[in-house]
């Protein structure tokens, strides 16, 4: 049977271990994704996303599982980035992979790109222009010296002053049911000094989108199409409008969670995205500066530019959609995380600690150049001569049937001179070659899995001359198992258990030689 996966020899020390060309490659490119922007290769995914094993990013794949299983209550998709592969994804409800969801909230962090753009390009002077200034053809009432003094930067940071009560989404209630969204909120009345307290508002982020369209004369969603989306290769977008025809700034934007994470990249790259510069990192930066204190609505964080900021401790800047719509990233770590939701009661302390006790935990692990380092530090033995059933059973199928935990089929290929031997095998379709260390240094093998490829190290020796064990462990999950096969003329008994550390499983089988 002829193995699918890439054989990884790791040899008796580790100068011959990153020697071997596969194992040099993989680590190569675990090595090179650590670091940022192009020169370090970013895998951009413009076109399509690539996925690596967690182990490659050295994140935690058990750790990932923890995060998923606290998480599933509350989502309907997690998806997780490290240096710009995708190395965990999993949907939690019916939500179909791939589909678009609807974001509330997080909208509004994705309008502040834009805006950023628009400065950049000079559709906009600055964050200081009155916005009263970009509607001079409107009247507008409530006019005082307060709302002549209202800037574009008090609508980002929330701290416009309009009276603008939010509890069961009243005010946003009002101005959805007006023929003139823009109008409704150019009349909102001042009654706080801009630029002093932080109110949650949705008619400030609608505004924005209105003054972008002002200055650039078409949508927020038109503008996003040439200078944001279109650059990442975002094309399954759609963004709700008002009565006449502008994005809805507060709300309204739908997209797969694939594509809100491209967001998170670009953001995570400085504003950078395959060469191009789509937003100026020094507008990034303005974002994610905490410039108003949001305590009194549940929040321990600061708010930037339609952005939560963690504390400096948490180091991670994030969008808040309703039901659970969030886009985090963490600079220092290289992480991007999205959460999608349908969950009503939905707040940022969930998914901050999400983030907090399962995330940041998966990081902590060995990384796979530090576990090999490990494997490979062991003296060799003398590989004793082997008992003459090896040569027997050398390279002969066995059978233990599609009941069988383990795998359907394996073969044993020994070579007298050789110090180690061939372990092949067929489980749930697919086949496996480990290389298996006889001399009692490991051997690190990378294997096609279901998703992903998985690594493994092993290395075996003869008990006597009927009984042959296996040592594996699991690099991936950090788990140790042992594979104890006793041959017995055609038959072979076959016993799966857990190593201490790993739990406490045991699994028995037999099989049979497909041919006398």
């Amino acid at each position: 049977m002829q193995g699918r996966s890439d054989q990884l020899n790791t040899k008796r020390n580790l100068a011959a271990a990153f020697a071997c060309a596969t194992l040099a490659t993989l680590l190569l490119g675990s090595v090179a994704a650590s670091g940022q922007g192009d020169a370090a290769g970013v895998p951009w995914p413009t076109e399509a996303w690539e996925c690596s094993a967690p182990i490659d990013q050295t994140v935690s794949i058990a750790a990932l599982e923890r995060l998923f299983s606290a998480a599933r209550r509350f989502v309907d998709t997690v998806l997780v980035v490290r240096n710009g592969y995708i190395v965990f994804e999993r949907n939690a409800s019916n939500f179909a992979s791939g589909a678009k969801h609807f974001l509330f909230s997080t909208t509004k962090s994705i309008l502040s790109i834009l805006v950023g753009i628009a400065i950049d390009k000079g559709y906009i002077e600055n964050v200081d222009q009155p916005v009263l200034s970009f509607f001079p053809n409107r009247s507008v009432v409530n006019l005082d010296e307060r709302k002549r003094s209202l800037t574009l930067e008090h609508l980002l940071t929330m701290t416009s002053g309009f009276d603008c009560c939010e509890d069961n989404n009243e005010t946003f209630n009002r101005m959805a049911g007006s023929w003139d969204w823009l109008q409704f909120a150019l009349d909102l009345p001042v009654i706080r000094t801009p630029g002093e307290t932080f109110e949650y508002c949705n008619a400030n982020s609608h505004l924005i989108s209105c003054i972008l369209t002002e200055a650039t004369g078409v949508s927020a969603l038109a503008f996003a199409q040439e200078h944001l989306f279109g650059p990442l290769g975002i094309e399954e977008v759609v963004w709700d409008a008002d009565p006449q025809g502008k994005s809805i700034g507060c709300t309204g934007l739908w997209m797969t969670p694939r594509d809100l994470a491209k967001v998170g990249l670009l953001l995570l790259e400085g504003g950078r995205w395959d060469g191009q510069q789509i937003v100026s990192s020094s507008w990034i930066e303005a974002c994610i500066q905490p410039r108003a204190i949001c305590t009194d609505y549940g929040y321990r964080n600061g708010y930037g530019y339609q952005w939560w900021i963690g504390t400096e401790t948490d180091g991670w800047f994030f969008t808040s959609g309703y039901q659970g719509q969030h886009l985090f990233v963490l600079p220092e770590q290289e992480l991007v995380v999205v959460f999608t939701g349908s969950y009503d009661y939905a707040n940022n302390q969930i998914y901050e600690r999400l983030v907090r006790d399962h995330l940041l935990s998966a990081l902590d692990g060995p990384s796979l150049e530090e576990q090999i380092t490990e494997l490979t530090r062991i003296e060799p033995h003398a590989v004793p001569d082997l008992p003459e059933i090896a040569g027997d059973i050398s390279g002969r199928e066995y059978t233990l049937g599609t009941h069988a935990y383990l795998f359907e089929t394996f073969t044993l290929a020994f070579d007298d001179r050789a110090d180690e031997a061939t372990f092949r095998f067929r489980r749930w379709g697919l086949n496996y070659e480990f290389a298996v260390g006889l001399d009692n240094v490991w051997r690190v093998n990378a294997a096609p899995g279901p998703e992903l490829h998985q690594y493994r190290a092993l290395r075996g020796q003869w008990l006597d001359d009927r009984v042959f064990r296996m040592e594996e462990i699991d690099l991936d999950w950090g788990e140790s198992w042992e594979l104890i096969l006793t041959f017995e003329e055609d038959r072979v008994h076959v016993v799966f258990a857990s190593l201490p550390g790993t739990g406490s499983f045991r699994f028995e089988t037999t099989g049979h030689l497909d041919e006398p």
